[in-house]
C-alpha cells in the first residue's frame, strides 16, 4: 500500500521495474502518462500535434520526456504549462534531437506541467 511518503519511491520503483516507453499516440492524439519517468518518442513524420494528458489528472510529481523522432517537420504539442510563472500552452520541436522533461506541480493550488530541461524544444 503507497502512503503519502512513499509515493515518489514507489513510482521509481515501478519504472525501474517496467518498461518506461509512453505510447505515441499519432496524429491528433493525447500522450497518456501512465508511468513516471515515461519517455515518449513522438514520430514527427506525420507533421500533426498531439496535446499532453491534462497535469489535473496525474499526482504531483510525476515526470515524463518527449522527444522527437522520425525525419518529418515541426511536431507541436498542445499542453497546459508553466515557464517562469508565464502560462505556456505549446510545445513545439522541429528536428530529430530535440526533447524535453517536464514534471507535474501544484503551485497555489494549481496544477501545471514544468519544464525541468530541454534541448532544441521551445515552448510558448
Amino acid at each position: 500500500m503507497a502512503t503519502g511518503h512513499r509515493i515518489h519511491t514507489d513510482l521509481h520503483n515501478a519504472a525501474m521495474s517496467a518498461s518506461n516507453t509512453i505510447k505515441d499516440p499519432g496524429s491528433a492524439g493525447t500522450i497518456k502518462v501512465d508511468i513516471s519517468g515515461g519517455i515518449c518518442h513522438l514520430d514527427s513524420d506525420d507533421g500533426v500535434a498531439r496535446t499532453l494528458q491534462s497535469p489535473l489528472t496525474i499526482p504531483e510529481g510525476v515526470e515524463v520526456t518527449l522527444v522527437t523522432a522520425g525525419t518529418g517537420g515541426t511536431l507541436d504539442v498542445a499542453y497546459d504549462g508553466k515557464v517562469a510563472a508565464s502560462d505556456t500552452t505549446s510545445i513545439q520541436m522541429d528536428t530529430a534531437t530535440d526533447w524535453i522533461r517536464l514534471i507535474v506541480l501544484e503551485v497555489n493550488t494549481v496544477k501545471d506541467w514544468y519544464t525541468l530541461a530541454s534541448n532544441g524544444a521551445v515552448t510558448s
